[in-house]
């Protein structure tokens, strides 16, 4: 009996504890949907939020008026109450964050714009956000956006990033962060998947980027970008990787790789990739074992060198071929001749060793002469000089007789070195000197020379002018 009693005391405290905690918590003023203010600016926030608005705080004003805690931030962005579904969602302007805002893991259903906010620390690690993230102006000392998935638009433009972390995420439609500065020892893109555009114009990173494995269904940007601009990296390499990525176009154009020693296009593949007016300033080199792409600008051999840095023969033809596939016989014949060069560069490196002299002389008379077979309108020019040989050779009357003695009365005196050399020079068109005038017969090379002479006009006057023209190619 004695026990039994015991127990029933026991149980009937158990029971009238929990009734007490039911009830307390049926009674609390605080629900999970509506987050409590406890300053001024808070109050404002949430009141500004709930009727659709967006909350400004003006930065006019102190940091301790515009201080919103972190945890209050987080709390207003989970919550699910429906006056926060309209098109603003929860937009604040102008907040100093304090603390760490941690929405590790969590679902924010409606739209979030946080532009001109300060941050401290940002964890939106494994983060959902259903529609989407603007975030312009933003100052973050540290940031994880790593595995973080943005149902709509992702935008931080002219955002300052101290630490940071962009890998995985997952947005739903465009990806824009133009005009931005990231001051990590490392940015990274690493594995992130856009469905829309991918742009960072116009932003400098002091900092080691990755860009790899990212899959971007619209075109990647970063033009205008500086990369390395100050930093010195402790393993005394800055490079920007693109290894294995996906994209349908990507620009490049105006960017300055100021200090990066290394751009690694390894497996990366595009339809078009745009290098115009990049500025490789120290760039030591470029990778490209693997990559794929349908076309290439500019379409110019000598600016895109920074593509053709070291050697790689295949490359040169595959450009070439795409020139050509694409109707720009013109570029595909200058790429053709950029590759030949390189090839005699890279097989005679130096006339004192490791070179044929040889196959190198050979290669130069090639190159000097029709560009190896794809400038023969060149051959106009070497008839200049062609023709001021017989000039020269032919040049004084003394040196020179009649074919017809009886022409003397008539044609003595009146020779001219020009036309003579010319009219032997020219085929099919006859100017008559050559009818009358001829060396000496004892100007043995004079007479050798003559048949030179008119050999190399025959065959280098209608090529010439053949190609000149676009008779052909």
């Amino acid at each position: 009996m004695k026990f039994q009693s015991h127990l029933l005391r026991i149980v009937t405290l158990s029971i009238t504890s929990l009734l007490f905690v039911i009830a307390l918590a049926a009674f609390s003023p605080v629900s999970a949907d509506t987050p409590q203010a406890e300053s001024a600016a808070e109050r404002f926030v949430r009141e500004q939020v709930e009727k659709g608005e967006v909350a400004v705080l003006a930065k006019n004003k102190p940091d301790s008026e515009r201080r919103l805690s972190a945890s209050f931030v987080a709390k207003l962005l989970i919550s699910r109450d429906a006056r926060l579904s309209n098109p603003h969602g929860v937009s604040i302007l102008g907040a100093v964050i304090t603390g760490d805002l941690n929405l590790r893991d969590l679902d924010i259903p409606n739209n979030v714009f946080m532009d001109d906010c300060t941050f401290d620390a940002v964890d939106l690690h494994g983060s959902h956000f259903a529609k989407s993230l603007g975030l312009t102006h933003a100052n973050f000392k540290y940031v994880d956006f790593s595995d973080a998935t943005i149902g709509l638009d992702f935008i931080a433009n002219l955002s300052s990033f101290k630490s940071n972390s962009f890998d995985r995420m997952r947005v739903g439609r465009d990806f824009r962060i133009e005009g931005s500065t990231f001051d990590s020892a490392a940015t990274s893109f690493e594995s992130t998947t856009v469905a829309g555009i991918f742009t960072v114009d116009d932003c400098v990173f002091n900092s080691i980027v990755s860009f790899n494995n990212m899959r971007v269904d619209g075109s990647f940007s970063a033009k205008g970008c500086v990369f390395a601009e100050w930093k010195e990296h402790p393993n005394g390499e800055s490079r920007v990787t693109f290894i294995g990525g996906h994209f349908a176009d990507v620009f490049l154009n105006g960017s300055s790789f100021n200090k990066v020693s290394t751009i690694d296009f390894t497996g990366m593949q595009a339809d078009l990739i745009s290098l115009e007016g990049v500025q490789p300033k120290t760039l030591s080199g470029v990778k490209h074992e693997q990559m794929t792409f349908k076309l290439l600008r500019p379409m110019n051999a000598e600016k895109l060198q920074l593509l053709f840095s070291p050697f790689d023969a295949e490359l040169y033809t595959t450009v070439e071929s795409l020139f050509r596939t694409h109707g720009y016989p013109d570029e595909a014949d200058k790429i053709f001749i950029a590759r030949k060069r390189a090839e005699r560069r890279e097989q005679c490196p130096s006339l004192l060793q490791k070179c044929h002299p040889g196959a190198w002389a050979w290669s130069m008379f090639q190159d000097a002469l029709a560009g190896y077979g794809k400038s023969l309108q060149n051959l106009l020019y070497w008839s200049l000089g062609f023709l001021l040989i017989g000039i020269f050779v032919f040049r004084r009357e003394k040196g020179m007789r009649l074919k017809d003695e009886k022409d003397a009365p008539h044609y003595a005196g009146r020779y001219n070195a020009f036309w003579y050399s010319l009219d032997l020079f020219l085929p099919i068109i006859k100017l008559g000197e050559a009818d009358v005038w001829t060396p000496k017969d004892d100007r043995r090379w004079a007479n050798l020379y003559r048949k030179v002479h008119i050999i190399i006009g025959s065959l280098f006057v209608p090529i010439g002018l053949a190609a000149w023209t676009g008779i052909i190619k």
